[in-house]
């Protein structure tokens, strides 16, 4: 049986920039390739989108990609187990099984934008919960538990407590820091490698946009930890090659084959504290030879160096120019939460557990029904 492991796309990611459709182009380039890869199932372990709320045309733009594998796949794994209701438009094709990430959680009681593609029949959604398949009598277990705060993800990973399905080849799937892969250090993870549950043949983890295959030691065996990466560059960094990666399973063993995207952009980075140096960048950007995707290229610049010349320079990249390294790196550090869990942060201190639900109508241009919640609340607490 083959699987595809394809994470963090972040879909509308730089929506009103010049990257606007990089994340679409690499999502349709990872679906087509596990099409044309004869996959068995595709796994998808959250931030398929990069809002929780994503824009009418960037979901529509994701409807269109995520339905390839039903429309243009074949797969003959049956469906055998489940502790959820699954839609049989789900199961045709390639089936497809997600978790939702951190850009996409929401309250409660608020549909998020996997669900919503549940809800259409295009793949199964995951939390708390599990899926198990099977091919010419192989099983394949599928647990998923989606992206929650780290706060609370070590405490309900416990209350869940997935146990493997017997005779199967069991996969468990987050969206979460595992200490010691860190996403932020602003967010302190609640989950360390020997607090996962033992006995699962492949531990699988979004989130960590750098791909990584870690072998770790759980209650006594050797297990493993595919940290799958992302399909688009979010972070002007230097990363691997983005891509996504192929789990084959035959006779209960497993093997790992990363897929690199064609379709990418090459990050460049620069750090310029002298005059040689901005001369030798400068000479880099007149050099740089024409790309179908252009290059991104990020240039950090001592605040004594005058970057007249270079500003002047008309590369054929997607250039972004910062001054004072340090300066920089500290609002970094600070920036590295997404903008949406600061807002829930900041949104806590007052409303407390009413923060979530607050966002999500806040984002949605609700205004008047949150003034009336936080009135209702604070009307409570003064009685």
């Amino acid at each position: 049986m083959k699987i595809a492991v394809i994470s963090d796309t972040h879909l509308g990611f730089d929506y009103s920039g010049e990257r606007s459709d990089d994340s679409f182009i690499a999502a349709e380039e990872a679906i087509d390739k596990a099409i044309a890869e004869k996959v068995d199932l595709i796994i998808l372990p959250g931030d398929l989108f990069d809002s929780r709320v994503p824009k009418p045309d960037v979901f529509v733009r994701a409807m269109r990609i995520f339905s390839k594998p039903l429309v243009f796949g074949h797969s003959n794994v049956r469906l055998v187990e489940n502790d959820k209701y699954v839609s049989k438009l789900s199961l045709i094709g390639i089936p497809m099984i997600a978790i939702h990430g951190t850009h996409e959680r929401r309250a409660t009681d608020l549909m998020n934008p996997i669900e919503a593609l549940e809800h259409a029949g295009i793949m199964i959604h995951l939390h708390l919960n599990h899926v198990v398949f099977e091919k010419h009598g192989e099983r394949i277990a599928i647990h998923g538990m989606s992206g929650v705060p780290e706060r609370y993800a070590g405490p309900i990973l416990k209350d869940w407590n997935p146990k493997p399905v017997k005779d199967a080849v069991n996969i468990l799937m987050l969206h979460q820091s595992i200490d010691p892969f860190i996403y932020s250090p602003n967010e302190p993870p609640t989950i360390k490698l020997e607090d996962l549950p033992d006995g699962f043949d492949l531990y699988i983890d979004g989130h960590i946009h750098e791909r990584k295959i870690h072998e770790f030691d759980l209650a006594g065996h050797k297990r493993k930890l595919l940290i799958c990466g992302s399909t688009i560059q979010t972070q002007l960094k230097k990363e691997s090659r983005k891509g996504f990666n192929i789990i084959s399973v035959e006779n209960g063993k497993i093997g790992i084959k990363f897929i690199e995207l064609e379709n990418q952009r090459d990050v460049y980075i620069f750090d310029i504290n002298n005059e040689k140096e901005l001369k030798q960048t400068e000479e880099f950007l007149r050099n740089l030879p024409a790309k179908k995707l252009k290059p991104v290229v990020r240039i950090k610049l001592n605040k004594n160096i005058d970057d007249t010349g270079l500003k002047t320079i008309q590369a054929d990249a997607v250039v972004s120019i910062t001054k004072n390294v340090k300066e920089e790196m500290k609002i970094k550090k600070i920036n590295v939460v997404p903008i949406e869990e600061l807002g829930i942060k900041m949104l806590e201190e007052r409303a407390g557990p009413l923060a979530e639900v607050l966002f999500d109508m806040l984002l949605e241009g609700k205004i008047d029904e949150s003034f009336s919640m936080l009135f209702e609340k604070y009307s409570e607490e003064s009685k």
